[in-house]
């Protein structure tokens, strides 16, 4: 098998000791390649699999308006020839662009669609790379989308669910905080029905009485099986805290899954879609639901999200399974998703007897930190909450060398990260007094979490 490689290539190219060296020996190991410079020249493509590397590799093939943070990772055919595209490999190892100059090519992301970080741009090159080199697979189109379905019928198929899996995702309209539709599928059937709440003039789907009766029915079905879902720490709170939906303590989050697994890479379900599965992407597809063609669009959205989400949650344990201590890991992290979410919704209890003797002993130690730094400083009236006294102190009259500056007025600043540059080049005592006081100024202001009067305090 022959790759070829299209990319811009930086003046380091195949160099010993370059990113390129890495990725030959890491990434491609026995691979047979050729590297075409596409600013230079292109050669006639003759290969088996072809990888575009970059946004103007993507671009020359895929036309110009081709967004690259959607279409990487995705398979499409060039000539019949199957072919991939991924970030570049030099513009992903170059340290002198930040995530801003790089990544705000494209502002229309929200977190579902995945915008992807630059300093995880080499993992997703390597897993795009890999994906090529493993061979086109097809995505699975075997979904079977039951749009709007007869509610009767799906109440009654629910009423008698027990010990399987119930994929899950809803959709709701950000613009009201209304529940738009329901996604739901079970076990390892094709089938995925869409449950709308309202329709796209905003009346409701269904007959109230039915549709009341369909989340009742819901509500029990997720209480005796497994509930699998991505984030559901949006979903499961979104359904209790708006249509009173209690849910049962089994659950898979594939969002949590994905953490254990790979702990450093985003995880949207764009992302985990894209690393675990060969569908292609969908995230663009959403829409509010505004009219009739819409709302199928928005309802056809829902469904794929999960149908999606079910392959990853098949694939993310076909890993885990490889990988010792993975599916320990895994099911950890599972057991404490409805504890967690409990404590969510109904809050914990608060001992306010020591919650106040913490906060009077937390303001104690303020007052005497800040009295040292009057000290220190000779100065009753300064604050050593204000970035502006600081850097006239500290730059102004001292003339320490400026660490940081703001990247809206070029002027020095004294946050958390160039104050600690500070203290590692002078060793100035009031530095460490100010860092110790910023560290109990934010103790103090989390025990201020509760102000309000505790039910269980009410006469």
């Amino acid at each position: 098998m022959h790759l070829s490689i299209l990319t811009t290539k930086s003046e380091h190219g195949l160099a010993e000791g370059s990113v390129w060296d890495w990725y030959r020996l890491d990434v491609l190991k026995d691979t047979s390649y050729t590297v075409h410079d596409i600013e230079t020249s292109l050669s006639p493509v003759k290969a088996d699999r072809i990888l575009l590397l970059g946004e103007k590799a993507a671009k020359l093939f895929l036309g110009p308006d081709v967004n690259l943070f959607t279409a990487a990772g995705t398979f499409f055919k060039i000539g019949g020839t199957p072919a991939i595209c991924s970030f570049n490999l030099d513009e992903a190892y170059s340290f002198k662009a930040s995530d801003e100059e790089l990544n705000t090519r494209d502002e229309s992301f929200n977190k579902d669609r995945g915008k992807t970080s630059r300093k995880n741009w080499l993992f997703w090159i390597k897993a795009d790379t890999k994906k090529l080199l493993q061979g086109y697979q097809p995505p699975d189109e075997s979904m079977d989308v039951r749009m709007y379905p007869p509610i009767d019928l799906v109440t009654e198929g629910l009423s008698k669910l027990n010990n399987s899996r119930i994929y899950l995702d809803i959709e709701t309209d950000i613009e009201t905080d209304t529940l738009d539709c329901i996604g739901f599928s079970i076990n390892d059937s094709p089938k995925v029905f869409v449950v709308p709440a309202y329709r796209h003039d905003g009346k409701l789907a269904y007959p109230a009485d039915k549709f009341y009766r369909f989340l009742s029915v819901l509500a029990s079905a997720l209480l005796r099986n497994q509930v699998i879902i991505h984030n559901c720490m949006y979903d499961l709170v979104w359904l209790a805290t708006h249509c009173r939906l209690p849910f049962g303590p089994d659950i898979y989050d594939t969002m949590v899954a994905h953490k254990r697994i790979h702990p450093e890479i985003e995880k949207s379900l764009a992302h985990c879609i894209r690393l675990y599965t060969y569908q292609a992407y969908h995230k663009d597809e959403h829409t509010l639901s505004r009219s009739v063609s819409s709302e199928k669009r928005l309802w056809l959205y829902n469904a794929k999200d999960v149908y999606a989400m079910r392959l990853v949650h098949r694939n993310q344990l076909a890993f885990a399974a490889g990988h010792p201590g993975m599916l320990d890991s895994i099911n950890q992290a599972m057991s404490s998703m409805y504890p967690y979410l409990l404590a969510t919704l109904r809050g914990l209890r608060v001992d306010i007897g020591r919650l106040s003797h913490a906060k009077i002993a937390s303001d104690k130690r303020l007052v005497q930190i800040k009295r040292i730094i009057t000290c220190l400083i000779g100065d009753t009236k300064f604050n050593p909450d204000s970035p502006v006294q600081l850097v006239k102190y500290f730059h102004d009259k001292l003339g320490y060398k400026v660490m940081s500056r703001s990247a809206k007025t070029g002027n020095a600043s004294l946050g958390g990260k160039a104050l600690y540059e500070l203290a590692l080049k002078y060793e100035n005592p009031l530095i460490q007094c100010i860092l110790k006081y910023r560290e109990l100024a934010k103790e103090r202001s989390q025990y201020d979490f509760c102000n309000h009067q505790f039910p269980w305090q009410r006469i």
